[in-house]
């Protein structure tokens, strides 16, 4: 009997130790496989998030191409713009002392220039419209108002000298305009630099 019982411990012995061995076994190939499952599900998580962030990353990267690209055509028809503004105004009150017909020329091709720029800033504007901050386009179509609403000016200031009726411009008129100008450039360009200065967190440099 002693024997039997011996026998019968040896072989559930035997069998426990293989149940527990596969336990073991089956117990470690579970945990690898799940594992395996979460470490998938995690990869794919990142992908996800990398594919997001790689498209947001490439759709901001096209609004500020398409930002920059508006600050840089503006950038040149604003140099264009405040040497014309001021070329018209030198020539319509005479303050270098040409003759007038050279001031008639001069006030003529500047005054063409700037119905011109008219057309350019309004174009580019309502172009960029979507990709530039609000404050932006408000003060560029201030100066394209500005510049409407002195069409006028310009045309009956150049009649007028082409007329060598000099005596009755509007020298008032003519320097405000051109003042009212440069002044809304000037607050342009600020607001540009001070939303390249954001993008880019770079803050003023502290005055010495």
């Amino acid at each position: 009997m002693e024997t039997f019982f011996k026998d019968l411990l040896i072989e559930l012995g035997g069998t426990i130790s293989i149940i527990i061995a596969c336990l073991l076994f089956f117990k470690n190939v579970l945990k690898k496989y799940i594992d395996t499952i979460i470490e998938s599900s995690a990869d794919k998580s990142i992908e996800k998030l990398k594919n997001k962030y790689s498209r947001t990353l490439s759709a901001y990267d096209i609004l500020l191409k398409k930002e920059f690209e508006y600050y840089e055509k503006i950038d040149y028809i604003f140099a264009d713009l405040i040497v014309d503004i001021q070329d018209f105004k030198s020539s319509t009150i005479n303050e270098f002392g040409f003759d007038i017909e050279k001031r008639f020329d001069i006030a003529k091709s500047t005054g063409l220039k700037l119905l011109e720029t008219i057309i350019n800033l309004k174009k580019y504007s309502l172009l960029y419209q979507s990709y530039i901050p609000n404050n932006i386009f408000n003060y560029s179509m201030s100066i394209i108002k500005e510049l409407q609403e002195n069409c006028d000016l310009i045309s009956d200031s150049l009649e007028l000298l082409g007329d060598r009726q000099e005596d009755k411009l509007n020298l008032n008129a003519i320097k405000d305009f051109t003042s009212k100008i440069l002044l809304l450039i000037a607050n342009t360009e600020v607001s540009i630099k001070t939303r390249l200065q954001d993008l880019s967190n770079v803050p003023e440099k502290n005055k010495k």
